[in-house]
C-alpha cells in the first residue's frame, strides 16, 4: 500500500495503545492488496482456532484493512481469505500487543512454448507453497491455456512450480513474476520405473523375470523395450527385487507390460505416458492378483495321490471319482480295458484315455466342479462333483471290439522282442487324441500282441510303435477303422528282410576316400549316404531295388543278398580348407563343409573340423586339419556360420585346376563387421534407455530395405543400455536408425564407429545438388563428405540427378567435394532445404602411378599414394582392389592390410580412375615375414667378377636378381673412395641393368661401386638421398672394385735349425692391398741341390704361408694373371743340423742307495758344452743311487739350434715293510680264515707260506679245526734288496644243535599255543619267532601264522646259529556274504530270484532263513524281504556267523507328460520343454516319441511345425509307464503383402484385397481401411485371405494377421485411386408424375448456371430442376460438376417439360 496508508494505520495503533486495555485481549490488523497494489474491499476475511469452536467473519474496509482492537490472544489461529489462488495462512497474537497481517497479492505466470516460441497447451503445472519451516503445501494444479499460459494470484512468499520437465524455485515479493518453459520439438522421454504392489498399495518384493513393455496403437501391440531383472537372489531364471534398479524411456502414448513371475504366472497390464507425465521417477505400479484370481499360477490337483489319474477342476480339495464298469448282460462281470475319460463343463477341457483295470475300474482325482463323464461311447452329462463318488455304468461288450496286432518278416511270422508297447488315437475333429497303450502279453521276452488287448469303439484310429530289431530303428504308424459289427479287428504289419550294402571309394591306386557322398536311390525318393573315415559305406538294407550313383558313375541292384560296390575317382587334389578375418587365420565355430559339384549341383564330399580349448593362441578353435580330395572342376562349399556376429549359411566357389602340385588350400574370407555404437538421447539430451531400436540398410541403389534381417544377422529389438547405447555389428555401408520416432542415417566405413543422435527438432531432408557451371548438367558419381561437430555425418557418391539427399537433424554441417581443391563449405541447417555446388569443366586424368614400398609383412599395413597427370585432374579418387584377397585388403583410402598367416607372395594392387577416363594403374606388391624382394647383385667387368685391376678406359657394371622376384626395379649406380663414408651418383635413376662409364676418373686408387633399387621412381631417388630406407623392397646391391697390388716380404729368416720343421713367410698386407679375383699370388721354393724353382702346393693367394724346411733352401712369391708374372722376390735360409744323444748309465737295475756313473753317446750334431743337473761340467757324472730323474743339457757349435737336454731314471728295487694279518682272530671249526700281508700296495714282492709251498700271493685262506700260529717269507721281484718274515696266531670254536615242537596241532588263528626247543648238543641262546633273545627252552603266544621258526647261537657266537621250524592248521573265522540274480524286482515279476551264499573260507552247517541246506536258493516276494544264511569253520575252532539279503519289489510306474508351452512362435532356435512328471513308481529311463531313451525326464526340443509328441517311462524292471502326449502348435515369424488385381478403382465398383503371407499362418486378418482424416477402421475380420469392399473415395488399406504365438503381422498399405466415370445425362425432366429422370446428378457437389451467368443452384447433392422454389424455366443450363475423384466437369444440362 501507499506509505501514507501506512502512517495512518500506525497512528491508529496508538490511539488502541494509550486506551484501556483487558491484558488477554491485543489487537489484529489486515491490510490486503491485489496485484496491481489496491485496496481489496469488501472482502470476506473468516478467522478460526485450531481444536476450538472459535470463528470470527469480517470484511475489508475501503482501505482493504480489518481492525480488531480486542481479537483474543493466543495460538494457532487460521486465517481465510476468499480471494487469489492461495488464501489461507496461520497468525498467533500476543496479549496487550498488536498483529499485524499484510497480504499483498502477485500475479506469476508460466508460459510453455516449443523452440519454435509456439505456444504449447494442455501442459500441467503443480504449485505449492513453501512456508516459514520449509514445509510445503499444495497451492493448486492448472493446464496451459491457448496462449501455453499458466496464472496464479498469490500472496508475497517462497514458492515452488513443478512440470514434466521438473521442478523450480520462485519468490514472489513487490512485482509479479512470470516464468518461460520451453519444450523442445522432439520426443521427450519419461523415465519409467516398475513397482509391484499388492491389492491395497503395498509395496513387495518376489521373483520375478525381465518387464517387457510394448506399444499399443489402435489395438496393435508392437514391441517397445525391456527392462532387466535385478537381484543378489536368484531363483531359476527369476530375480528377487520389488522396484526396478533401472527405468525405460517412454514417450508419450499407451503401453502394456508383462512379466513371469514365479508365484504369480504371467502378469499383464497397461498404462499411458503424457506431457504431464513426471520426467523422472515415473512409478508404474504391478498390482498382484488376490488370492484365487488369475495371473498365470498353475496347480495340479492329482499330484499328492499315486493312484488317482489326473482330473480337472481348481480347488485344492481332491475328491476320488471313481468309474466302475459291468457287463450289461449280468450286471456283475467287470469289464476289462475299457477307455475313460473325463472333461470338465463349461470349458470342455477333457484329460487323456484311460483304461479300466481287471476289476473294471478307474479312478480320478478331480477338484469340486461339474463334469461328463465319458466310458467308450457312452457320455454322463454334468454330474457335479463335491465329495467322494463312485459311478457305475452297464456296458454291452458286443457293441466294442478287441484290436490284434500280427507280426511278419517277409512272410514269416514273429513276435517282437522291442515293442514294448503299442499306442492308439483315436481321430477327432482332425486331430490326434490320445486313446491308449498296450503292452500285449509278454511271454520269453516277446511281446505277443496276436491275443485280446482292450476294447475299441466304433471309428478312425492311428496306432504306433517304435521298433529296434531286424534292422529296423523306427517309429511305425498307420490308421484303422473299427466299424459296426466288429468283434475282433486284426491288424498285419509287416516288415522286409535286409541284407548288407558295403560301397568304397577308391582311386586308381586303389587308395581308399574319406567322406565321399554316394546318391541312393529307391521307390521313388533319394538322400545322400557319406563314407567314413576310411572311404567305407556299410549299411543293412531293406530288400528291393537300389540305384547308387557317385563320380559320374551309376550302379543300379536288386537287393536280395550281401553286396559290395567299388566306384573309382578320376584325377584329385588334396584340398585344405583356411578361414580368415580381419587378415588373420581364424578358427570360426563351423562344424563341418559340405562340399558340392557346381556343375551337377550335387553333394560331393564332407570335411570336418576338430575342436581344441586352444589352438595357435586361439581359444575355442575348430580346425579344419584333415583334406578333401577333389577331382579338377568347380566346387562349392556351404557351411553353417554362428560366429563373427553372423547366423547363417553361406557358400563359397572355388575351382580346382590341373596343376603339378598335389595339394592346394581355399581360403575363405569372412567379412568384418564393424562394432557401431550409438547413444541416443531425447529432447531433454536424456539418455534413452532399455528401448528397442531398429536398423535399416540402403540398398545399393539408394532405396532403404524394408528388412531388418540383412547379413546373416537380425536388427531389430536392438536394446539401449543404462547409458543409452545401442550396439550393433554392421559391415561397411549407409545404414538408418530408428527409434522413438527418429530416424537417422549414418555410414559405416573401414572402422568401428561410434556417434550420438538427439531427439531434437524433426529430421530436415537436405539435397547437395552439384552441377557444372557451363551447362548446368549433373555431376554424377563424386564423392561427398559431410560432416558434423567435425564428425564424419555422411560420405557418399552422388547419384545419377548429381544430387546427395539425406536425412539430418537442423544444425552446422561442413562439405567437402572431392573434385579439385575448392569445394567446401559451411551450412547452418534449419529446413528443409537444397544446396547446390558448381563445378568447373572436368579435367580428365591421363594417367596416375602408384607411391609408396613394395612391400609389407604379414600382419602389418602399407599406405600406398598415387601421383598424377596431369596434376591438376579434377577428380582424384580412385577404386582400389587387390587381386588376392585371401593374402590381403586394400581400403578405399588405399592403404593395404596383409593378412597374418604364414602365405606369402606377390599380389597386385589396381588404382582405376572414377572420372570416366578408363585410367588405371597397378603394381607388385610382397607380402612377407620379412624378406622382400630379391636381394641385388652388382658385377664389374666379367658377369662374375665383384672386383678388377683397372686395365682399361672404361669400367662395366651389371645388376642382376640374386633371386626370383616380380618387381619391376628401377635404380641408381653410385661410386664411393672408402666405401663406408660418403656415395655419389653415377648414372640413373634408370631401368637399365648393366651400364658402361668413362675409367678416367678412376687411375688413382681403390673405387667401390653399388646400384641402389627401388620398386618406382621416386623412392629410389629418396633412397639415394637418404642412403637409407624403411621399405623392404628398396634394396642395396653388393658393392664392387678396381684395385693397385704391390709385394712386400716381411719378417723372412736368414737361417734357422733343422728340427725347426717349417717357417712362415709373409708379405705386406697393406702394401699388396686386396687382389683382384682374376690375380693370383704364387710361392716357389729350390732346396740345395736343386736346379729349379717349384710352387709350393696350396698356397695360391696366401700372403702369409707356413712351408716344410730340412735343409737350405730359396724361396720365391709372385703376382701373376693368367701365368704371367707380375711381380716377385727371392731369398735363401741356411739350416744348421740340430742336435741327437742320450745319457748312459753303468748299472740300470740298482738298490736303493748303490754306487752308479752315468755317461753321454752323441749320434747327431756336434756339442760345444755339458750341464748336468748338479752344474757339473764334465761329460760324465758319479751318484748314490735314488729314484730320481737326471739330466743334462748340450749346446751346439753353430748356436744357431737350440740346446738340447736329456733325462734318465734309473730302476729302483725298494726294501721290504711289511706284517701278517688275519680277517678273525676265532672262528667256528672248520671255517674259514683269510690271512693277508701288510705290504702297502706292492706288486714287486714274492711270498713263502709255512702251511703251504704252493700258494705264492700275499693273501691265503685256512680252515683249522683246532688253534694254530702261521707264518710267511717275504722277498722282492728283482732280488736286490734283502727278505723279511712274519707269523699269525688263530683260535678255534665248536657248533650247537635242537628240534622245535608245539603243544597243539589245530587251532582258530588268534588263540595262544606253546612252543619248545629239544636241545640235542651243546649250549644254546634262542631268538623265538623273531621275538628277540631269550634262554628260555619255551615260548607261549597266540596263533596268528601256521608256520613258526626257532633260531639259537652258542654262547661265544662264534659258530653258525641254528634254525628250526614247524607248521599247525589254523582255523579261520566264518566271513559271509550273499549275492543275487536281483536285488530289485517288479510286484508282477514271474522270474524268481536266486540267492547264492559266499563264502572266501571253507565253511560247514550251511542253514538258510528259509530252512534251505544248499548253497543257493530260489525266492520271489511279493513285497521286499531280506534273507539270511548262517554257517560254521571248517574245523569247527571258530564262531558260526550269518549274513543277510534284501530284495527289493517295485510298484509299477504312473507318468504324465508335460511342456512348458503348448503354442511357441519359432524363429529359429525357440524351444519347448517337455517334463515327464512322475505320478507312481521310480522309472529311471525315459522313451520319446522320436525313439531316444534318455535318464534326464527333461528334454528340450525345437518343433519347426505344429506337432504331437509322446513319451513314456520305466526303471528297467516293471513294465513301460502309459504313454502320454502334448500337442504342440507352432507358428513362424512371417510377413504379409497386401495386393489387388486393380488399384484404380471406379466408383461403385468392388475393391478385392488378397493378404499373401511369405509362409503358412494361423489367422485370423483384420482388414483396416484408412479415411482422408487419417482414421482407421477395421472393416471386418475373417479366417481367409482374401476380402471385397466398394470405396467410396481414395482409401488407404492395410490388413493385420494373428499368427498363432507369433506377433501379428501387419502389411504395407495400398492405396485405391477412385476413378469416377459416372455417365453425365445432357437433359432430365424435373418434377414428372412418372417419378423418373427428375434429378440431375445426385449425390454430386454441383453449380448451375443460366445462361446470363447467374447462379441458380449451388449445392452437394446435385440438382431437382428447382430455381426459386418453382421449376426452373425449360432450356439449357450450364454446370460445373465435382467428381467423386475431385475431377472438375464443365458441361450443359437441358430441363425438358413435356
Amino acid at each position: 500500500m501507499k506509505f501514507l496508508n501506512k502512517v495512518l494505520a500506525f497512528a491508529l495503533l496508538l490511539v488502541f495503545a494509550n486506551a484501556p486495555s483487558i491484558f488477554s485481549q491485543g489487537t489484529l490488523i489486515f491490510e490486503i492488496s491485489d496485484p496491481q497494489n489496491k485496496p481489496l474491499s469488501n472482502l470476506d476475511v473468516s478467522i478460526s482456532q485450531e481444536n476450538t469452536d472459535f470463528s470470527k467473519s469480517y470484511k475489508t474496509d475501503d482501505q482493504g484493512r480489518v481492525v480488531d482492537s480486542e481479537f483474543p490472544a493466543g495460538t494457532n489461529y487460521l486465517y481465510k481469505v476468499s480471494y487469489g489462488d492461495y488464501q489461507t495462512g496461520s497468525f498467533s497474537v500476543a496479549a496487550a500487543n498488536y498483529t499485524w497481517i499484510n497480504i499483498d497479492y502477485r500475479n506469476f505466470t508460466v508460459t510453455f512454448k516449443n523452440d519454435s516460441n509456439e505456444p504449447l497447451t494442455d501442459k500441467r503445472l503443480t504449485l505449492y507453497k513453501i512456508e516459514e519451516d520449509n514445509t510445503e503445501t499444495l497451492v493448486g494444479e492448472k493446464y496451459s491455456d491457448e496462449k501455453g499460459n499458466v496464472s496464479f494470484v498469490l500472496p508475497e512468499g517462497k514458492y515452488k512450480y513443478k512440470s514434466f520437465k521438473g521442478e523450480n524455485e520462485i519468490e514472489l515479493f513487490d512485482k509479479d513474476k512470470t516464468a518461460e518453459i520451453e519444450v523442445n520439438s522432439g520426443n521427450i522421454t519419461h523415465m519409467t520405473k516398475f513397482r509391484f504392489v499388492t491389492a491395497d498399495g503395498t509395496p513387495v518384493r518376489l521373483y520375478a523375470q525381465n518387464i517387457n513393455v510394448s506399444t499399443l496403437i489402435n489395438g496393435v501391440e508392437t514391441d517397445f523395450g525391456q527392462i532387466e531383472a535385478h537381484g543378489d537372489t536368484i531363483y531359476n531364471d527369476y530375480f528377487y527385487y520389488g522396484t526396478t534398479d533401472h527405468y525405460i524411456s517412454c514417450i508419450t502414448g499407451s503401453y502394456k507390460y508383462s512379466v513371469k513371475t514365479k508365484d504369480h504366472g504371467l502378469l499383464t497390464g497397461t498404462f499411458s505416458i503424457d506431457d504431464n507425465t513426471l520426467i523422472e521417477n515415473n512409478i508404474v505400479d504391478i498390482v498382484l492378483p488376490k488370492s484365487g484370481e488369475g495371473g498365470g499360477g498353475s496347480s495340479d490337483p492329482g499330484q499328492g495321490d499315486p493312484e488317482f489319474n489326473p482330473g480337472e477342476g481348481d480347488s485344492a480339495i481332491i475328491y476320488r471319482l471313481e468309474i466302475n464298469t459291468l457287463s450289461d448282460k449280468d450286471k456283475i462281470t467287470p469289464i476289462k480295458g475299457a477307455v475313460t475319460r473325463i472333461e470338465s463343463v463349461p470349458s470342455l477341457k477333457k484329460t487323456n484315455y484311460y483304461l479300466t483295470d481287471s476289476l473294471g475300474k478307474t479312478t480320478y482325482g478331480v477338484g469340486a466342479a461339474v463334469y461328463n463323464i465319458i466310458v467308450l461311447n457312452d457320455t454322463l452329462f454334468n454330474v457335479e462333483i463335491s465329495s467322494d463318488t463312485s459311478f457305475t455304468m452297464f456296458l454291452n461288450e458286443d457293441n466294442y471290439t478287441n484290436v490284434r496286432f500280427h507280426f511278419y518278416l517277409g512272410d514269416e511270422p514273429f513276435y517282437p522282442k522291442s515293442v514294448n508297447s503299442i499306442y492308439t488315437f483315436r481321430k477327432e475333429y482332425g486331430l490326434d487324441v490320445s486313446y491308449n497303450q498296450t503292452t500285449g502279453l509278454i511271454e520269453d521276452n516277446l511281446h505277443k500282441y496276436d491275443q485280446d488287448t482292450f476294447l475299441h469303439a466304433v471309428g478312425n484310429y492311428k496306432y504306433k510303435f517304435f521298433i529296434n530289431e531286424n534292422n529296423y530303428n523306427e517309429l511305425i504308424a498307420d490308421t484303422f477303422t473299427i466299424k459296426k459289427g466288429d468283434k475282433v479287428k486284426d491288424i498285419d504289419v509287416r516288415f522286409k528282410l535286409s541284407h548288407n550294402v558295403d560301397i568304397y571309394i577308391m582311386d586308381g591306386e586303389d587308395r581308399l576316400h574319406a567322406r565321399k557322398y554316394i546318391s541312393k536311390s529307391t521307390e521313388g525318393s533319394s538322400i545322400n549316404v557319406l563314407t567314413d573315415s576310411l572311404g567305407h559305406y556299410s549299411a543293412f538294407l531293406h530288400d528291393g531295388d537300389y540305384s547308387f550313383a557317385a563320380f559320374g558313375d551309376t550302379q543300379k541292384i536288386a537287393l536280395s543278398k550281401d553286396t559290395t560296390l567299388y566306384f573309382k575317382i578320376k584325377e584329385h587334389k588334396r584340398v585344405k580348407f583356411q578361414f580368415l578375418h580381419d587378415g588373420k587365420l581364424v578358427y570360426p565355430q563351423i562344424m563341418n563343409m559340405d562340399i558340392y559339384n557346381s556343375e551337377s549341383n550335387s553333394l560331393y564330399s564332407r570335411v570336418i573340423s576338430t575342436y581344441y580349448p586352444e589352438f595357435n593362441e586361439t581359444r575355442n578353435a575348430w580346425v579344419f586339419l584333415d583334406t578333401t580330395k577333389c577331382e579338377v572342376g568347380s566346387y562349392y562349399c556351404r557351411y553353417t556360420l554362428k560366429d563373427y556376429e553372423f547366423d547363417g549359411t553361406f557358400d563359397h566357389n572355388f575351382n580346382i585346376l590341373a596343376s603339378k602340385n598335389a595339394d592346394t588350400t581355399i581360403y575363405i574370407v569372412i567379412p568384418v563387421k564393424r562394432v557401431v555404437s550409438i547413444t541416443v538421447k531425447d529432447a531433454n539430451s536424456n539418455f534413452v534407455t532399455g528401448v528397442y531400436g531398429k536398423i535399416y540398410k540402403y540398398n545399393e541403389d539408394g532405396t532403404l530395405n524394408e528388412s531388418t534381417t540383412y547379413d546373416y544377422s537380425i536388427h531389430e529389438k536392438l536394446k539401449t543400455n543404462t547409458s543409452g547405447v545401442i550396439e550393433d555389428h554392421l559391415v561397411p555401408g549407409r545404414y538408418q536408425l530408428q527409434i522413438i520416432g527418429m530416424k537417422r542415417d549414418f555410414i559405416v566405413s573401414d572402422y568401428d564407429l561410434d556417434l550420438e543422435v538427439i531427439s531434437g527438432e524433426n529430421a530436415v531432408n537436405v539435397t547437395y545438388a552439384v552441377r557444372y557451371k557451363e551447362d548446368d548438367s549433373p555431376a554424377t558419381h563424386i564423392m561427398l563428405d559431410i560432416k558434423k561437430n567435425d564428425m564424419i555425418f555422411s560420405s557418399t557418391f552422388t547419384d545419377s540427378q548429381g544430387n546427395v539427399n539425406l536425412i539430418c537433424e537442423p544444425g552446422n554441417y561442413s562439405h567437402l567435394l572431392h573434385y579439385g581443391t575448392t569445394h567446401k563449405g559451411t551450412s547452418n541447417i534449419t529446413r528443409d532445404t537444397t544446396i547446390y555446388i558448381y563445378l568447373e569443366n572436368k579435367t580428365l586424368m591421363d594417367s596416375m602411378d602408384i607411391q609408396g614400398c613394395g612391400c609389407v609383412n604379414l600382419g602389418d599395413s602399407l599406405e600406398l599414394s598415387l601421383l598424377f597427370t596431369p596434376n591438376d585432374a579434377s577428380i582424384k579418387d580412385v577404386e582400389w582392389s587387390v587381386d588376392k584377397g585371401y593374402m590381403a585388403r586394400i581400403t578405399s583410402t588405399g592403404k593395404i592390410i596383409a593378412n597374418d598367416f604364414n602365405e606369402v607372395g606377390f599380389i597386385t594392387v589396381t588404382a582405376k580412375s572414377t572420372d570416366n577416363s578408363n585410367v588405371s594403374a597397378s603394381r607388385k606388391i610382397y607380402i612377407g615375414n620379412g624378406n622382400c624382394g630379391s636381394e641385388q647383385k652388382l658385377t664389374i667387368g666379367n658377369l662374375e667378377d665383384y672386383e678388377e685391376v683397372l686395365t682399361s678406359d672404361s669400367i662395366s657394371l651389371t645388376a642382376a636378381n640374386i633371386t626370383e622376384d616380380e618387381f619391376d626395379r628401377v635404380f641408381i649406380y653410385q661410386v664411393s673412395k672408402d666405401s663406408t663414408k660418403e656415395w655419389s651418383n653415377i648414372f640413373g635413376p634408370t631401368t637399365e641393368r648393366s651400364i658402361k662409364i668413362g675409367a678416367e676418373n678412376y687411375y688413382d686408387g681403390d673405387y667401390f661401386f653399388r646400384v641402389l633399387s627401388s620398386t618406382y621412381t621416386t623412392g629410389v631417388d629418396n633412397f639415394a638421398k637418404t642412403g637409407t630406407s624403411d621399405c623392404g623392397s628398396d634394396k642395396i646391391s653388393n658393392i664392387v672394385i678396381s684395385r693397385s697390388n704391390n709385394i712386400t716380404p716381411l719378417n723372412w729368416p736368414d737361417s734357422i735349425c733343422s728340427n725347426t720343421k717349417e717357417i712362415s713367410l709373409m708379405v705386406d698386407t697393406n702394401k699388396l692391398g686386396v687382389l683382384p679375383a682374376d690375380v693370383v699370388m704364387k710361392w716357389y721354393a729350390k732346396a740345395d741341390g736343386d736346379i729349379a724353382f717349384t710352387a709350393i702346393e696350396g698356397a695360391d693367394n696366401k700372403d702369409s704361408i707356413s712351408v716344410a724346411i730340412s735343409k737350405s733352401t730359396e724361396y720365391k712369391v709372385t703376382l701373376e694373371k693368367t701365368n704371367f708374372t707380375l711381380k716377385e722376390y727371392t731369398n735363401r735360409v741356411f739350416v744348421e743340423d740340430s742336435l741327437l744323444f742320450n745319457i748312459t748309465a753303468s748299472a740300470d737295475t740298482i738298490c736303493k742307495g748303490s754306487d752308479v756313473t752315468l755317461g753321454i753317446n752323441m749320434k747327431n750334431g756336434k756339442a760345444s758344452s755339458y750341464l748336468w743337473q748338479d752344474s757339473t761340467t764334465n761329460s760324465t757324472l758319479a751318484i748314490k743311487a735314488e729314484d730320481i730323474k737326471y739330466s743334462v743339457e748340450i749346446k751346439s757349435v753353430h748356436n744357431v739350434c737350440p740346446a738340447k737336454s736329456d733325462t734318465v731314471r734309473l730302476i729302483i728295487d725298494q726294501p721290504i715293510e711289511t706284517d701278517l694279518l688275519s680277517d678273525k682272530d676265532s672262528i667256528c671249526s672248520a671255517s674259514a680264515v683269510k690271512l693277508s700281508t701288510a705290504t702297502k700296495g706292492r706288486t714287486d714282492l714274492l711270498f713263502a707260506w709255512n702251511h703251504n709251498a704252493d700258494v705264492t700271493t700275499d693273501t691265503t685262506t685256512v680252515y683249522p679245526t683246532q688253534s694254530t700260529t702261521y707264518s710267511v717269507v717275504v722277498n722282492t721281484l728283482l732280488g736286490k734288496c734283502s727278505s723279511v718274515s712274519k707269523e699269525k696266531s688263530i683260535m678255534v670254536s665248536q657248533p650247537i644243535d635242537f628240534t622245535l615242537s608245539c603243544n597243539v596241532n589245530t587251532v582258530c588263528i588268534g588263540s595262544d599255543i606253546t612252543l619248545s626247543a629239544n636241545m640235542k648238543t651243546g649250549k644254546a641262546i634262542f631268538n623265538w619267532n623273531n621275538t628277540g633273545l631269550s634262554e628260555n627252552e619255551s615260548l607261549t603266544l597266540a596263533a596268528n601264522d601256521s608256520i613258526y621258526f626257532l633260531e639259537g647261537s652258542d654262547s661265544f657266537n662264534i659258530c653258525p646259529s641254528k634254525k628250526d621250524s614247524m607248521i599247525i592248521k589254523l582255523d579261520y573265522p566264518v566271513v559271509l556274504s550273499i549275492s543275487g540274480s536281483k536285488n530289485v524286482i517288479c510286484e508282477t515279476e514271474s522270474t524268481p530270484v536266486v540267492l547264492a551264499a559266499n563264502s572266501k573260507n571253507e565253511i560247514t552247517n550251511l542253514t538258510w532263513s528259509t530252512g534251505s541246506k544248499e548253497e543257493s536258493i530260489s525266492v520271489l516276494p511279493k513285497e521286499t524281504t531280506t534273507y539270511s544264511v548262517s554257517a560254521s569253520s571248517k574245523f569247527g575252532k571258530c564262531e558260526n556267523a550269518q549274513a543277510e539279503y534284501a530284495v527289493q519289489v517295485n510298484g509299477i510306474i504312473k507318468t504324465n507328460l508335460a511342456a512348458n508351452s503348448y503354442s511357441i512362435c519359432q524363429t529359429g532356435n525357440n524351444d519347448v520343454t517337455l517334463t515327464v512328471q512322475t505320478k507312481a513308481g521310480h522309472p529311471n529311463r525315459f522313451i520319446w516319441w522320436d525313439g531316444q531313451v534318455t535318464e534326464d525326464s527333461v528334454r528340450s526340443v525345437v518343433p519347426d511345425t505344429s506337432v504331437t509328441y509322446w513319451a513314456m517311462a520305466t526303471d528297467s524292471v516293471c513294465a513301460m509307464s502309459d504313454v502320454d502326449s502334448v500337442d504342440i502348435q507352432v507358428a513362424k515369424p512371417a510377413s504379409v503383402t497386401l495386393s489387388t488385381t486393380n488399384e484404380v478403382f471406379e466408383y461403385g465398383g468392388t475393391i478385392n484385397l488378397v493378404a499373401t503371407p511369405s509362409s503358412f499362418i494361423y489367422g485370423p486378418y483384420s482388414w483396416i481401411s484408412i479415411n482422408e482424416d487419417g482414421e482407421e477402421v477395421e472393416m471386418e475380420e475373417t479366417d481367409n485371405n482374401s476380402f471385397s469392399k466398394m470405396p467410396y473415395a481414395d482409401t488407404k488399406y492395410y490388413v493385420s494377421a494373428s499368427n498363432g504365438a507369433c506377433p501379428k503381422i501387419k502389411s504395407s498399405m495400398i492405396i485405391a485411386k477412385l476413378v469416377d466415370n459416372v455417365e453425365i445425362p445432357t437433359v432430365f425432366t424435373p418434377h414428372e408424375k412418372n417419378g423418373e429422370n427428375d434429378d440431375f446428378m445426385p449425390g454430386y457437389r454441383i453449380t448451375i448456371y443460366d445462361r446470363y451467368g447467374n447462379v441458380i443452384c449451388d449445392g452437394n447433392n446435385g440438382w431437382d430442376g428447382d430455381y426459386k422454389g418453382d421449376v426452373a424455366d425449360p432450356g439449357v443450363y450450364i454446370y460445373v460438376l465435382t467428381l467423386k475423384d475431385n475431377r472438375i466437369k464443365k458441361g450443359t444440362i437441358e430441363v425438358y417439360r413435356k
